[in-house]
């Protein structure tokens, strides 16, 4: 099975050739992973509408799933004998990761919610990959 690559190499003559057709995929794939990063930055913590509430809500499941919970996600927790509202929509192995990469930044808000953003565009643009 022969491995791809951008450059190709011929022994014979110790030439080298660019596979056009992988450096266009490649070069594509860099712009748009640029311009998710590039675009969806937004200097306001949290906009109008359902895009903001989606926001808030899935940091507060973040921010909730914690080892002593089992990193069992919940948006809101009730003061009476009613508990914790559970909705987390993600997998427990994301709630956890997000939770302890964005455990040192607890104590800075904004920078909690720019790093949020910054790894959310990480897993988005891992999943363009695939």
């Amino acid at each position: 099975m022969k491995k791809a690559s951008l450059v190709t190499g011929n022994n014979e003559t110790g030439r080298f050739q660019i596979d056009a057709t992988r450096l266009v995929v490649v070069g594509l794939f860099v712009l748009l992973a640029a311009g998710v990063f590039l675009l969806q930055y937004d200097p306001v913590l949290f906009g109008d509408g359902h895009l903001g509430w989606v926001s808030s809500h899935t940091l507060s499941i973040i921010r909730n799933a914690t080892p002593e919970r089992l990193f069992l996600g919940f948006s809101c927790e009730f003061a009476d004998d009613r508990g914790a509202s559970y909705f987390d929509r993600y997998p427990v192995v994301f709630s956890g990761l997000m939770n302890t990469l964005l455990k040192p930044f607890e104590d800075d808000f904004d920078a909690y919610v720019a790093w949020a953003r910054f790894y959310m565009n990480v897993i988005y643009v891992l999943c363009m990959l695939v």
